[in-house]
């Protein structure tokens, strides 16, 4: 009974683990079958042009637009659709992600400045929502810097200009595009004092927003010029964030004597304050 007992034993683990092989090794189709399989599900350029028209998020109409192989004709599409916006009333909320979408795509195949001046026009057009002028000047500004060589130096700081005195978040925006213009390696001569006049005195004025202020701020700091800037004068009328800023940028540099005296007589307004003042201090 025992040795049939064994037996019996071995036959149940032969099954189980020639079950096992089968499920882990015979249970999966061939890689052919699957490449097919794959090719068969990707949509036609039609489909996925309707599924950004559909679609509820600005990520989703983009990610639909980039599966679309035939550049040309998505070129052409697109430019019919940026045209609608420029003398025409703003089109509905639940069209915007898709608008979005196409001016972000547009400006990535675009392949001459001139191509990139539909951006441009969307980015004045004052009848249009913020949302759509802020993607399209992003977009005519990315790649403005990827185009530089066949494109006028002068003309995104023309609308750069345009935006900085509009009472909005553009103008913000304005600061950021002229700032990462300069990284990429498109400059005028003139421009540089111009620009860092422009930060100093956005930083300056109270009547500026929070954010815009220290986006000036940001800037001066990162292009190393804040050496000549009353921080001490500017810390009692700042936001909690910009002094924050402030103190930020202290601790990145050796503070001089006037400051640390002057650190020593300020009252901390948050912990953060309070932990990087500390540190500049050396305690």
């Amino acid at each position: 009974m025992r040795r049939l007992l064994v037996i019996s034993l071995c036959i149940i683990n032969a099954c189980i683990a020639a079950g096992l092989l089968w499920f882990v090794f015979g249970n999966k189709p061939d890689r052919p079958m699957m490449l097919e399989q794959a090719a068969r599900e990707r949509l036609s350029d039609i489909e996925y042009w309707e599924q950004a028209l559909s679609a509820e998020s600005f990520r989703e109409a983009l990610f639909q637009l980039s599966q679309i192989e035939d550049l040309e004709t998505l070129k052409a599409q697109a430019t019919q659709e940026i045209e609608k916006l420029l003398p025409a009333d703003q089109p509905p909320l639940d069209r915007w992600p898709f608008f979005q979408a196409v001016l972000q795509k547009y400006g990535s195949i675009a392949s001459n400045s001139g191509e990139l001046s539909l951006l441009a026009q969307i980015t004045s057009n004052t009848n249009q929502p913020i949302t759509l002028r802020d993607t399209a000047f992003r977009s005519y500004v990315e790649n403005f810097s990827r185009l530089r060589a066949e494109a006028q130096a002068d003309t995104p700081f023309v609308l750069i200009d345009k935006l900085f005195i509009e009472q909005n978040s553009l103008a913000e925006t304005a600061l950021q595009a002229e700032h990462f213009l300069a990284k990429n390696g498109v400059l005028l001569p003139e421009r540089a004092l111009v620009f860092k006049e422009r930060l100093k005195a956005t930083l300056r004025d109270q009547q500026q927003t929070e954010s815009m202020r220290i986006t000036a701020f940001n800037i001066l700091r990162e292009t190393h010029q804040l050496a000549d800037l009353p921080l001490m004068q500017l810390y009692p009328g700042a936001s909690v964030r910009l002094q924050t800023a402030i103190l930020q940028a202290l601790t990145r540099s050796d503070a001089s004597e006037a400051a640390t005296h002057w650190l020593e007589t300020i009252q901390p307004t948050t912990p953060e304050q309070e932990q990087l003042r500390l540190r500049i201090l050396g305690q």
